[in-house]
């Protein structure tokens, strides 16, 4: 049993690297499910039992991803200190740039947004009755982290982790504010 969830686990890990390679290469639409299983060499039967779409490979990928960051959050504490969660945001999402800029330039960013909106929800409002008013700032917060992060991945992360963690955190906290424009 346990060989058999080491060798999914694998076949989904070829799967996502192959996806994301030809999301380099190609427009995303053209991509086929042929040529996914072939660069991650792995049978369309490895890959239908795993995802049903192009679409499915992200999100699940995305969605583990946050369930590995909000299981760190909770287990280390994080939530109480803005600038530690913010850090290890930064600090866990910072590998997957290339797979990040590859959704983002096919027109998936909101797969990205929707899965750190899942993440804060699962970590800020577990087991918390949620007003409009909650529903709204964590779609704020999310939001804004969202642009920061991609902001900062496209511009070829040129600020360290610490120092956006900081600007999130002070953000977040009212320390700093948006400048006064009019």
């Amino acid at each position: 049993m346990a060989k058999t969830k080491d060798q999914n686990r694998l076949a989904r890990e070829r799967i996502v690297a192959a996806l994301t390679e030809l999301m380099s290469e190609q427009e995303y639409a053209d991509i086929t499910i042929t040529q996914i299983t072939q660069k991650a060499n792995v049978s369309r039967m490895t890959y239908y039992r795993n995802y049903s779409s192009k679409e499915d490979i992200l999100r699940k990928f995305m969605s583990d991803v946050g369930d590995r960051i909000h299981a760190r959050i909770v287990e280390q504490d994080l939530y109480h200190d803005p600038y530690q969660y913010y850090y290890n945001l930064f600090e866990t999402l910072m590998p997957y740039e290339a797979l990040v800029n590859a959704a983002l330039n096919a027109g998936l960013g909101s797969l990205i947004l929707d899965c750190v909106a899942h993440n804060m929800d699962q970590t800020f409002m577990r087991g918390v009755s949620q007003s409009p008013t909650d529903r709204y700032l964590l779609r704020f917060h999310a939001g804004a982290f969202f642009h920061v992060f991609i902001e900062w991945t496209r511009s070829g992360r040129q600020e360290s982790c610490e120092s956006m963690a900081r600007l999130c955190a002070d953000a977040a906290t009212g320390k700093i504010s948006f400048p006064n424009y009019c």
